[in-house]
């Protein structure tokens, strides 16, 4: 269910043009950890980060973006 949330915010963001530019493994890693919050699943930043060979700050960022189109 953490991935098709992660799927659905993905997609939101790319028909919203929002992913243009962007660095794609960021964008991938943001919105699992933005699934995983919804998902209670207990996960930092720095863990997915680090996972996905982004910085936190790259994760952060594109979670900002993210947020700013499924709110």
């Amino acid at each position: 269910s953490t991935r098709n949330r992660a799927r659905k915010m993905l997609k939101a963001v790319t028909g919203a043009g929002e992913h243009i530019g962007q660095s794609p493994p960021g964008m991938a890693a943001a919105a699992l950890y933005g699934a995983a919050m919804e998902d209670s699943i207990e996960i930092t930043q720095s863990e997915i980060a680090n996972s996905a060979g982004v910085s936190v700050v790259t994760l952060s960022r594109q979670w900002q973006t993210i947020k700013s189109i499924i709110n």
